[in-house]
């Protein structure tokens, strides 16, 4: 339990298969198991064996693809040996002599099945461990080619131990709001200590410092050793609290992040960035009525600029409204937005390193909100306007966005999005105001002479311009311009007409580029 593979981000053991000698010793290992660890739910280790009525069964669930149903730990006596194909298995705990070599290899074999996101989305099996208790790789005289790993503490550890850290740092500050967190973070602590069942066996080991700190008023003094108590004996005994593993992973993301925001660590913008593509992918999600309710501060959190002077107090509001959501973001997209940030034990530096600038998404992000923030600009209110520019006022433009910091500069725009013309990447974001895509089109709209398909055809080429600033002839013959006639812009207006159209589409274009 101390030293196995583990998986939601190092709170629970991983599968694990115990191969006993007999029937009493495997009832012994349960029992031993139960005695020491009362706060794992019934049914997490298991015995199987050729008397158990319903071990087919058992096996059938441990030997699960996808998920990680009870038991998590399987006792097995003679059954589980060979055979079986459970891919999620992480540890084998060799509790017996082998004295068949064929047979050792194929006990082996049972960890050796590839598994995807066993240890979460994006994370693969790619080793798993072995326990070897009686001495059979000595015995079949095997150098074991394996390594002796760093085992990461888990994420309800470190959540506690990040809250003790943050507490003292918010201490210094001698805010009113800080102080009022410190107290809130202090009873968190203390209470997790306070809800300790004394039976377990890690809470007894520790009880002289559990009791110690059962006094509230003991945690409002805290110096550098009761640090060290703290993260030697109590961090540990705190039970993972029942909630979606995603939201503990969010609730120790924040907590890095007022820290590192405290320290003025280089650290602090890679969280504000995990935070906006957190915030983006929960954007997508406002058709679940609990994301719609903090759709306020899910937009908030999309512009970079939100992040400057923000308060620790409203960091952690940002932290409870949302730990329970971030359960609705894609599979797909969660690496991404919650993989720990791996950095150095946080120290304060004084002096930074050079600007920090990020590509991806949080840099798109950067820009546009300065092109949304500075739509009035000359330059970008003519890209709005459909109004031609000339290289003086793209050049100008230039002057202004790419700032060498946050924006980064010329070279890091080509970098990101290759050779896009700037005024095109404007018009992306901002699209084409109606007024000047109404206008491009009114000898059309005006005319009265459009059948009722055309008009809709003609309204549906706006709207995207509205959205999206341009737009390439050819999509004009394909979705969502099919919807109305399959044929596209030829199934609706005549070859002149159509050409006609496909002009002052082109010249729309055209417009967004240097004249």
């Amino acid at each position: 339990m101390t030293q196995g593979l583990k998986i939601e981000g190092g709170d629970k053991l991983g599968r694990t298969i115990i191969f006993a000698v007999n029937q009493e010793h495997a009832k012994f290992i349960v029992n031993c198991f139960t005695e020491r660890y009362p706060e794992q739910p019934a049914g997490f280790i298991s015995m199987i064996h050729n008397e158990i009525s319903h071990a087919q069964s058992l096996i059938k669930t441990f030997c699960d693809k996808y998920k990680e149903n009870n038991p998590q730990i399987a006792v097995s006596v003679d059954m589980m040996d060979t055979g079986i194909d459970a891919i999620r298995i992480l540890n084998l705990v060799f509790f017996k002599s082998v004295k068949s070599y064929s047979k050792f290899w194929q006990m082996i074999g049972r960890g050796t099945r590839l598994c995807e996101d066993v240890f979460g989305v994006g994370q693969p099996k790619e080793h798993f461990l072995i326990f070897d208790v009686c001495g059979n790789f000595e015995f079949f005289d095997i150098n074991a080619n394996g390594t002796e790993g760093k085992i990461s503490k888990p994420i309800t550890q470190q959540i506690y131990e990040s809250r003790v850290h943050l507490s003292r740092l918010l201490q210094e500050t001698k805010d009113e709001q800080d102080l009022e967190l410190v107290h809130k973070l202090l009873d968190i602590v203390h209470k997790e200590i306070t809800l300790l069942d004394k039976n377990r066996y890690q809470v007894k080991m520790n009880l002289r410092y559990v009791d110690e700190f059962m006094d509230r008023d003991r945690w409002n003094r805290l110096d550098s050793s009761d640090m060290h108590i703290v993260e030697e004996y109590l961090s540990e005994l705190p039970v993972p609290e029942t909630i979606n593993e995603m939201a503990r992973r969010f609730d120790l993301m924040m907590l890095k992040m007022q820290i590192a925001t405290l320290m003025m660590s280089s650290t602090q913008k890679n969280y504000e960035n995990s935070l906006i593509e957190i915030a983006e992918g929960l954007s997508t999600k406002y058709s679940v009525p609990s994301v719609m309710r903090a759709k306020t501060t899910i937009e908030n959190l999309r512009n970079p600029n939100y992040y400057k002077g923000v308060s620790q107090k409203k960091l952690d509001e940002i932290r409870e409204e949302l730990r329970e959501l971030i359960q609705y973001l894609d599979m797909s997209s969660r690496p991404n937005v919650y993989t720990d940030i791996k950095d150095s034990d946080i120290s304060l530096v004084m002096r930074e390193s050079a600007a920090f600038i990020s590509y991806g998404k949080p840099y798109k992000l950067r820009v546009e909100s300065f092109i949304r923030e500075n739509k009035n600009h000359i330059t970008i209110s003519k890209l709005i306007n459909n109004i031609p520019i000339t290289s003086a006022e793209l050049n100008a433009l230039e002057q202004i966005l790419f700032d060498g910091d946050e924006r980064g500069t010329v070279e890091v725009f080509k970098k990101e999005f290759g050779d896009e013309p700037l005024g095109v990447f404007i018009r992306s974001i901002i699209g084409l105001d109606i007024t000047a895509a109404q206008q491009a089109f009114s000898e059309f709209l005006t005319t009265g002479n459009l059948k009722a398909d055309q008009m809709t055809f003609i309204q549906n080429i706006i709207t995207y311009l509205t959205v999206n600033g341009t737009i390439e002839p050819g999509m004009l013959f394909e979705a969502p311009f099919t919807d109305i006639n399959d044929a596209g812009l030829n199934g609706v207006f005549d070859d002149t007409a159509a050409y006609k159209i496909i002009s002052i589409v082109e010249h729309i274009n055209e417009n967004a580029q240097v004249g």
